[in-house]
């Protein structure tokens, strides 16, 4: 045969077995640390995998990159599931297994202080680093010298108030930690603060859990009412706006007549870029507020609004298909009626969040379809006009649970009456089968083309951007990035700002982080 006349094969993926025991192409371990720093809450369990194995996984993927000399990586990672995604156990746990990677390969990563410093943005997080570092070190005297000169920068961030705040009676205190890491004060302001921390002295802060204690403590003749101490607080202005929007039931149920003034922080756009709250903290606060007052319903849902403004809008026509299957609604769901508040944190949740979301921010599109599937597929109609939280209650009224069949929803393309330009994939990429017809469980990744991935890879144009979001930070998935889906991950609405820059480049890891520490 010709050397110029060859025959042309597709590239081998490599594969691996998903958590429910299907054959599906593998990621990389640079992808699954970013997807399992920005898409993993710290101490829940996933449907089929334990926060254990979740963080013993990630621990690998630590030692492994650092071993390949990505050390940059995983600093720029961490970094970016703080101030980015807006992760904050998951970061720090991180960062201490970074530590103890740098420690055991005899790699060196000069910036180790300064990462430490950079990850702890609130001053409970002083303490939690240091009770991390102590139990996966085993003693303050094996905590590397680097990690706590980190968080001896760190506690110059923070007054009095805030060491006040979260002074609490834990496995390690403010007190533990100042004496271990003796931070250098940065002026007599700070030099005062320490001392009082070493001679339990601060000063009780003004909060609403120090004001409902203090209260309890006092002569049942002469404590305030709960509504009288809400009241205070509120029209105070020193109650934080995730206070807020945390504690809205007990606000509505203590009765303070406070609506106008909960209303107005509540929805201010400003207010809520600057909280950094995920979207489904307002899912959550809406379920508290079913019952208020409509002035209350109103501004959380513009506030779960405005925390979506940013996205960017994806295309002319664009294509969302949202998992509706079992493992993304988590066993506890299963005989409940079908609404947001029985969902918690799963996967499904921030699906509907980010559907609706996207099909907000899509007011230039010419066609915006959105498709449900689990054993079964179907379209579901959307109005761009009604709010985020009344589109997500429809998607969560529609969900029925079971199977996880991607190729039915993929089916209904021929029906969609345009040809897209963009296609959004939500879901945790568990899939239960994804077959031509034959008689084989799983896909097809050889080298001889058949198969559905093979299908999905001619089933659009080269130039439509085909993005993947995957929700529960797997090790596989259906649809690589070797056949043009960009892998995104996370549960803030912010991911989506990176698909215009991301249209180009061959992965999203390889986008954002491909440059030396810090690089966000």
């Amino acid at each position: 045969m010709s050397k110029l006349n060859t025959k042309i094969t597709q590239p081998t993926i490599a594969t691996a077995v998903s958590a429910n025991g299907n054959v599906q192409a593998a990621k990389s371990v640079a992808q699954t640390f970013f997807e399992t720093l920005v898409g993993h809450m710290y101490g829940k369990d996933r449907f089929y995998t334990s926060n254990e194995d979740i963080c013993k996984r990630l621990e690998s993927d630590i030692i492994n990159l650092v071993k390949a000399g990505k050390s940059d990586y995983v600093a720029n990672v961490i970094l970016y599931a703080r101030e980015q995604a807006m992760m904050r156990s998951i970061p720090i746990l991180a960062t201490v297994y970074f530590a103890k990677a740098l420690r055991e390969t005899g790699v060196a990563f000069p910036q180790l202080r300064r990462l430490v410093q950079m990850v702890i943005q609130r001053a409970d997080q002083v303490t939690d680093t240091y009770a991390v570092a102590l139990e996966v070190f085993g003693g303050k005297n094996k905590v590397p010298m680097a990690l706590k000169r980190g968080v001896a920068d760190a506690m110059n961030k923070f007054t009095e108030y805030h060491f006040g705040k979260y002074n609490r009676a834990a496995g390690v205190t403010f007190k533990d930690v100042v004496r271990i890491v003796h931070p250098e004060p940065k002026d007599e302001v700070q030099s005062n603060v320490f001392k009082k921390i070493l001679e339990d002295k601060l000063a009780v802060p003004y909060t609403w859990e120090t004001e409902l204690s203090m209260n309890g403590q006092l002569p049942q003749e002469v404590q305030k009412t709960k509504a009288q101490i809400w009241a205070e607080l509120v029209k105070s202005g020193k109650l934080g706006y995730m206070a807020l929007l945390r504690n809205l039931r007990n606000i509505i149920q203590s009765g303070a007549d406070v609506t106008a003034e909960v209303a107005q922080r509540i929805s201010d756009p400003e207010q809520v870029l600057r909280s950094k709250q995920l979207p489904f903290s307002y899912i959550k606060a809406f379920d508290a507020v079913k019952d208020a007052p409509t002035q209350l319903k109103w501004a959380v849902s513009e506030a779960l609004d405005a925390s979506c403004a940013n996205i960017p809008s994806l295309g002319k026509n664009v294509w969302i298909i949202v998992d509706g299957s079992g493992s993304m609604l988590g066993s506890h769901y299963y005989g409940r009626a079908n609404t947001s508040e029985t969902l918690g944190d799963c996967p499904f949740q921030t699906a509907a969040v980010f559907c609706a979301a996207l099909v907000k921010s899509s007011k230039e599109a010419t066609n915006v379809a959105v498709t449900i599937f689990s054993d079964n597929a179907k379209m579901v109609d959307l109005n761009p006009r009604d709010t985020t939280t009344s589109m997500v209650d429809r998607l969560v009224k529609m969900v029925e649970g079971g199977g996880t069949n991607l190729q039915a929803a993929l089916n209904l393309k021929s029906k969609l009456g345009f040809e897209p330009d963009t296609v959004v994939i939500l879901s945790d990429m568990e899939v239960n089968s994804l077959s031509t017809g034959g008689t084989s469980r799983g896909y097809h990744y050889g080298t001889s083309g058949e198969g559905t991935i093979a299908n999905i890879a001619k089933m659009f144009d080269k130039s439509t951007q085909k993005v993947a979001v995957n929700l529960a930070s797997g090790v596989s998935t259906p649809v690589p990035k070797e056949h043009g889906f960009i892998q995104l991950a996370g549960f803030s609405e912010r991911i989506f700002a990176l698909l215009p820059e991301l249209r180009n480049s061959t992965t999203t890891v390889e986008k954002l982080f491909g440059s030396a520490f810090p690089a966000v």
